[in-house]
C-alpha cells in the first residue's frame, strides 16, 4: 500500500502529462505569429505571388512634395 501512495500524485498538483500539455499548448499560441508569418514570406518566395493581408513598403522619389501627396492620395484608394 505504501507503494501505490507513492506513485500518486499529491492532492493540488498537477501530474506531468498535464504540464506537458499546457506547455505545448502555450508554445504554440506564442509561436504562431512567427510561424504565419513565416509561412507566408515561404509561400510568397516560392510561388512568386503576392498573399493578401500581408504589407508592403515602396519608397518613390518625387520631384516635389505636391505629386507626392497626389501619389500617396491615390495609393489610399488602391
Amino acid at each position: 500500500m505504501d507503494r501505490l501512495g507513492s506513485r500518486c500524485p499529491l492532492p493540488g498538483y498537477l501530474r506531468p502529462s498535464v504540464l506537458i500539455c499546457l506547455l505545448i499548448l502555450t508554445a504554440s499560441f506564442v509561436s504562431y505569429p512567427m510561424l504565419r508569418t513565416l509561412s507566408l514570406w515561404l509561400h510568397s518566395a516560392v510561388t512568386g505571388s503576392y498573399v493578401s493581408g500581408t504589407y508592403s513598403i515602396v519608397f518613390v522619389n518625387c520631384p516635389n512634395e505636391q505629386i507626392a501627396r497626389d501619389i500617396a492620395r491615390y495609393g489610399e484608394g488602391a
